[in-house]
Formats: C-alpha cells, structure tokens, sequence
C-alpha cells in the first residue's frame, strides 16, 4: 500500500513538474517580444490585416489607420501569433512604417527590376505625375465600346481602352475596322487597349465574320485533339497576327479553368482536360503570345469549377480554398510564370476567399 502511495505521489509531482515547465514556456513567450514584417492588405480604425512572404495572412488588433494599403508594416507584439484571426493572442507593442528607398523620380527602388512591366514603371510614373484625378479614373477603365459618338466619348473621359464585342465587326471590311482603330488612336492622350474576346470555338468576335477570318478560329479542346499543344501553338500565333493587324491589341483569352465534367457551364470553352494538361495548356499560349504584339489574359480568376452561368444569375462558388488551390490556381500560377500580361477575375462569389462580394 505504502508503495503504491509513493508511486501516486511520484506521478503526480512529474505531472505538476512538466506542467510547471509548459507554464514557464507560454509565459516566456507571452512575455517575449517578436517581430513580424507584412505587406498591408486592408485596414480599419480598429484592425490591420498584413500579408507576411513566408508564412501567410494575420490580423493584428492596432488602434491607428497611419499607414497605408500597400505600406510594408514592421510589427512587435507579444504572444503567440494565430492564423484565426477571432483568436489573435498576442498584443501588439509598437509598428512602424518601413520607408522604401526611392530614385529620383520618386519611384520604389523595388519597382525597378521586378515583374514583366519593370521597364515601364518610370515612364508611367512620369506620366501619372501629370494626370488629373479624372484622367486617373478614365485610365483604369476598360469599357464596353459605345454604339456612337465614340470619339466624343473617347475625348471627353479617356479610357484606358475599349472592349470590342462581334456587333462592331459584324459586315465590316479589315480596312474598315484598321480605320475604327486608327481613329480611336488618333484621339487618345495615352495609347489604348483595344480588347476581343477570341477564344475560338463558341467566342469569337473577330473570326465570326469572314471577311476578317475565313474560318472560325478552334477551341481548345479542338485543337488539343487535333495536334496537341504543336496545333495551340500554331493557332495563338495566326490568331494573334489577324488581331494585331487590325489594331487589336489585348484578347481575353486563354480560358484556363478546369473541367473535365461536360454539364459544367464552362466545358465547352476549356480544354477539357484535367488540372496539370490545363496548366501547360495556359503555359504554352502565353509563351507562344510573345513577341506577336498581343496580350493575353488568363480567365476567369479563381476557377470557374462547375458554377452555372454567372451572366444570367449570380452565383455562389461553395468550394474549399483547398480544392480551389490544389485543382484550379495551377494553370493560372503556369500563366504568369509564363509572363502573362493579365488576368481576369469571375463573377463568381468565392465563399471560401470572400463571401460577401
């Protein structure tokens, strides 16, 4: 008896013992300051919500909006860090703004050797400089086409560029839509984007019309059935010299969703195929687009998956962000690698990332 009392007695001093430990352990890390730099994402009077390199988004309880969305944020808090943001058990001491260096003209030094468009930053910063609040705005719209009245339109807001459906090519001759684009040029502060949505197959703005293309340009699944990816290569290159001939100079395409399921909304424009054969699939159009004077545009930004026709109701995407990031970003993380020069974004409501818009 007296053995098994001491041997109670023991374990319970053990227990207390490593408990005692953890105790020491939790409250030095409480008490301990850490740091953690982060990109701002979004803010509040109350919140700051920072995008960390490495490992990931956190939200941190800041009484102040002295920052910026965009603002490298350098911040020292106690405690532990936790990814759910309605459990934060940390207490932030002290942030500040990291001050990036900057050249002359006022631009990040960063900017200047990152990205497909680093050579350009300095000339549009230039030109940014000079444009008025209205002109800003005008520069960030791409907007449909207007039925009249276009260069008075053109004038009066300059848009960053116009979208072109198949009505506005409908009869027309190649010199006559050269002259509809030249015209558009001509009456532009700063050089506009001229869009088409030329995926080939079911979406064809251009190519419907014969007198620009003698036969419509394929789908995808089409023309991986007919010649693989040699057969895509080819025809983002044919495609892309009609456009840049007639004055256009962004498609919206590729379609780089995943569906393998022909009751999807999306199937008939897609490859076809699953997610790795998608993935070379955008690969192999973006590299083919280079040099031909035309963009090109990965859609539609997360995944369409299987959601049903957004332009006719709206739609609520319900799927993981695990199914989402294992099945449907790859072709798009294989597009811009590639060097695409945009993407477009569904009209879906992606639950999982943002279920209120």
């Amino acid at each position: 008896m007296k053995k098994k009392i001491i041997f109670i007695s023991i374990f319970v001093l053990f227990v207390g013992f490593l408990g005692f430990l953890n105790y020491i352990k939790n409250k030095n890390l409480k008490d301990s300051t850490n740091e953690i730099v982060g990109t701002v994402m979004e803010y509040d009077t109350s919140s700051v919500t920072i995008q960390t390199e490495k490992s990931g988004v956190y939200t941190f309880h800041v009484k102040s909006t002295n920052f910026d969305v965009g603002d490298s944020l350098v911040i020292e808090y106690t405690g532990i860090l936790n990814k759910d943001n309605n459990k934060q058990s940390c207490e932030v001491i002290r942030y500040k703004v990291v001050e990036e260096a900057r050249d002359k003209d006022g631009i990040p030094v960063s900017w200047l050797d990152e990205g497909i468009f680093s050579d350009y930053y300095k000339p549009a910063y230039k030109k940014l400089k000079t444009l008025t609040t209205d002109e800003k705005i005008g520069q960030i719209l791409l907007v449909r086409y207007p039925d009249e009245n276009q260069v008075e339109i053109l004038k009066k807001y300059q848009f960053g560029g116009f979208v072109f459906f198949g009505k506005d090519f409908q009869d027309k001759t190649g010199t006559q839509v050269k002259t509809m684009m030249n015209t558009l040029q001509k009456n532009a502060n700063i050089p506009l984007l001229t869009a088409v949505d030329e995926e080939g197959g079911d979406v064809v703005r251009i190519s419907s019309n014969p007198a620009l293309v003698s036969e419509k340009f394929k789908s995808p699944s089409e023309l991986y059935n007919a010649g693989g990816f040699d057969k895509i290569t080819q025809d983002t290159i044919s495609k892309s010299r009609v456009l840049s001939n007639l004055g256009l100079n962004l498609n919206l395409a590729p379609v780089v969703d995943v569906s393998t399921n022909p009751s999807d909304y999306m199937y008939k424009r897609t490859l076809q195929k699953n997610t790795d054969l998608t993935s070379t699939y955008a690969k192999t159009v973006i590299d083919a687009s280079k040099g031909t004077g035309v963009s090109y545009t990965l859609k539609h930004f997360p995944g369409y998956g299987n959601n049903a026709d957004t332009h006719t109701s709206s739609v609520v995407d319900r799927r993981t962000y695990e199914d989402i990031e294992k099945n449907d970003l790859p072709p798009f993380i294989e597009g811009i690698k590639a060097g695409a020069e945009a993407v477009l974004v569904s009209h879906n409501t992606v639950s999982s990332i943002d279920s209120k818009n």
